[in-house]
């Protein structure tokens, strides 16, 4: 993990506090660490999940950008809420191809 910026701070201060532009302009800034979380908790999983690194990056991001009532400390929490969404994406993808069997 990169040690934390006073831009992701100020970034993740002004999304907490409403400003839904600076969660657009945040993400850039981990997305690299976004893709690391991803292909550890995609490493977890069994072999034939189809959701590939990306795709549960950009899943994530779309969860994490609906999720207003968590306010976020710093990049650590927000990367292991990021973690957390992943980790019920994956397991929300393996029960509907289970279901659709």
């Amino acid at each position: 993990m990169q040690p934390a910026s006073p831009e992701f701070a100020d970034l993740l201060k002004r999304w907490n506090d409403g400003d839904a532009a600076a969660f657009e302009a945040l993400v850039p800034v981990v997305y690299e660490e976004l893709r690391q979380v991803a292909r550890g908790r995609r490493r977890r999983e069994r072999r034939d999940v189809s959701l590939n690194t990306t795709a549960l990056v950009h899943e994530a991001y779309f969860k994490l950008a609906g999720l207003r009532q968590t306010e976020f400390r710093d990049r650590a929490h927000f990367l292991a809420m990021a973690s957390r969404v992943m980790r019920r994406l994956l397991v929300d993808h393996a029960r509907a191809r289970r279901a659709g069997k």
